[in-house]
């Protein structure tokens, strides 16, 4: 089945709520997730996208908040932001500090930024790439949940936990988000949907064995782990970096008090004209710029407020909206032309 086009307003509008009620957090918190996860979705990270709403409201790991607001991030020194997500989403706190943190950047020239408790973080490429905007360069770390286990291993020991840095540039910012893990939960959330078997030297099943069938791997549920990134022990290694990094935020590293550490650089190049000839010099010969294709891949979208969902993404989301509601925000909205499948 192919990928299909629809316009972003009538969905948010029916996911919000439904976060909002189940979840118990406040409406523009539900709001804030819901963009996040759209934004992901439009840049091709569909394992950090709307596949995502279903793990949130199923899973019985997120919930309920009793209807607190998302807190606000708050100096701890000057340059220094530190926000304690403890009992609240994670994604709504993200924005907040993102959003903070580069007012001060390009006040003051920089912001340090920790957490405690911040989960999930969501994709540090959409945070990145929002603070590049505004002129503002970022070094991101993220940890979450022990799933990766470390070489010849068998039991998780660290998160996926993820590199992220963020340069403004022309004609898009340069956005390098890279997991430590040969795969992230987001995207065997979508194998588990697809049936699609795992990657190659992926996972590993509860006998140790090599997974492909992704029904034999979940490490939130103790049945077997993913491993580093090309079994390397070197992305093991700054998997755990990562995990003390954001653990300066007071969190204690492998006892699940997740969140970000974070850098932010208000950009001193006044002419980012040869950054942007060297990037166009590089595509010319074949070289693949980071963070470029997502941003052209989701221009189009986020110019028209349109989306394309995978018929995964959408069994995904009628069995949390059911089968009538997505119907009718998808197909029957009074302001929204019926969707045109994509080729």
């Amino acid at each position: 089945m192919k990928a299909t086009r629809f316009r972003v307003s009538p969905l948010v509008d029916a996911i919000v709520p439904v976060l909002a009620r189940k979840l118990e957090i406040t409406r523009q918190d539900a709001q804030e997730t819901v963009n996040h996860l759209i934004r992901s979705e439009q840049a091709g990270k569909l394992d950090h996208g709307l596949v995502r709403v279903e793990y949130l409201l199923a899973s019985g790991k997120f919930g309920p908040y009793g209807g607190r607001a998302a807190p606000q991030p708050h100096l701890v020194a000057p340059g220094h932001l530190h926000v304690d997500g403890t009992g609240h989403l994670g994604y709504p706190v993200m924005q907040r500090l993102s959003k903070d943190a580069c007012k001060i950047a390009r006040k003051d020239g920089h912001c340090i930024a920790s957490t405690k408790s911040v989960y999930p973080t969501g994709a540090l490429g959409d945070w990145a790439r929002s603070c590049a905007n505004e002129g503002v360069a970022t070094v991101l770390v993220a940890s979450s949940p022990a799933t990766v286990a470390a070489p010849g291993g068998l039991e998780p020991v660290v998160g996926t936990n993820p590199i992220c840095v963020g340069i403004p540039a022309s004609p898009h910012p340069f956005v390098a988000d890279c997991a430590m893990s040969s795969m992230t939960h987001g995207q065997l959330l979508l194998h588990q949907k697809s049936g699609k078997p795992l990657p190659l030297h992926g996972a590993v099943g509860g006998d140790g064995r090599p997974a492909s069938d992704p029904r034999d791997v979940d490490p939130s549920s103790g049945k077997g782990a993913f491993l580093s990134e090309g079994g390397s022990h070197k992305t093991f290694a700054l998997a755990m970096a990562v995990e003390l990094l954001v653990a300066l935020g007071g969190g204690r590293p492998g006892q699940g008090s997740h969140g970000v550490f974070g850098l932010f650089i208000s950009s001193t190049i006044s002419d980012p004209s040869p950054l942007s000839r060297w990037f166009m010099e590089l595509t010319e010969k074949g070289v693949r710029i980071p963070g470029f294709s997502s941003a052209e891949r989701s221009f189009d979208d986020l110019l028209h407020g349109t989306i394309q969902l995978a018929p995964e993404t959408m069994t995904s989301l009628a069995r949390v909206l059911g089968n009538d509601l997505l119907s009718a925000s998808i197909h029957e909205h009074p302001e929204w032309p019926r969707a045109q499948e994509m080729s």
